[in-house]
Protein backbone atom coordinates (compact mmCIF):
# COMPACT_ATOMS: atom_id res chain seq x y z
CA UNK A 1 0.00 0.00 0.00
CA UNK A 2 2.62 2.37 1.03
CA UNK A 3 4.35 1.57 -2.60
CA UNK A 4 1.37 2.55 -4.36
CA UNK A 5 1.09 5.94 -2.11
CA UNK A 6 4.70 6.14 -3.15
CA UNK A 7 3.98 5.78 -6.93
CA UNK A 8 0.91 7.82 -7.37
CA UNK A 9 2.98 10.82 -5.72
CA UNK A 10 5.81 10.50 -8.07
CA UNK A 11 3.41 10.73 -10.73
CA UNK A 12 1.38 13.57 -9.51
CA UNK A 13 5.11 15.19 -9.46
CA UNK A 14 6.06 14.32 -12.79
CA UNK A 15 3.40 15.41 -14.18
CA UNK A 16 3.53 19.33 -12.72
CA UNK A 17 7.08 18.98 -13.64
CA UNK A 18 6.77 17.95 -17.40
CA UNK A 19 2.95 18.94 -17.74
CA UNK A 20 1.42 22.11 -15.97
CA UNK A 21 -1.20 22.17 -18.28
CA UNK A 22 -2.10 18.47 -16.36
CA UNK A 23 -2.21 20.03 -13.01
CA UNK A 24 -5.89 19.01 -12.42
CA UNK A 25 -5.01 15.33 -12.96
CA UNK A 26 -2.05 15.65 -10.60
CA UNK A 27 -4.41 17.38 -7.76
CA UNK A 28 -6.56 13.93 -8.34
CA UNK A 29 -3.58 11.90 -7.86
CA UNK A 30 -2.06 13.79 -4.75
CA UNK A 31 -6.37 13.43 -3.19
CA UNK A 32 -6.10 9.99 -3.69
CA UNK A 33 -2.29 9.10 -2.35
CA UNK A 34 -3.58 11.41 1.03
CA UNK A 35 -7.13 9.43 1.00
CA UNK A 36 -4.74 6.16 0.97
CA UNK A 37 -2.72 7.02 3.84
CA UNK A 38 -5.50 8.40 6.17
CA UNK A 39 -6.95 4.92 5.69
CA UNK A 40 -3.67 2.72 5.88
CA UNK A 41 -3.65 5.26 9.12
CA UNK A 42 -6.78 4.18 10.32
CA UNK A 43 -6.26 0.75 9.64
CA UNK A 44 -3.27 0.48 11.78
CA UNK A 45 -4.85 2.75 14.40
CA UNK A 46 -8.28 1.59 15.09
CA UNK A 47 -7.81 -0.69 17.75
CA UNK A 48 -6.24 2.69 19.39
CA UNK A 49 -8.64 5.04 18.32
CA UNK A 50 -12.25 2.83 19.19
CA UNK A 51 -12.05 0.07 21.70
CA UNK A 52 -12.39 -3.81 20.37
CA UNK A 53 -15.33 -5.09 20.09
CA UNK A 54 -17.75 -2.03 20.77
CA UNK A 55 -18.46 -1.02 17.13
Amino acid sequence: MEFLEIILLIIAGFLVWKRPQNQKQAEKFLYSATFLMLLVWFVATKSMILPPGNY
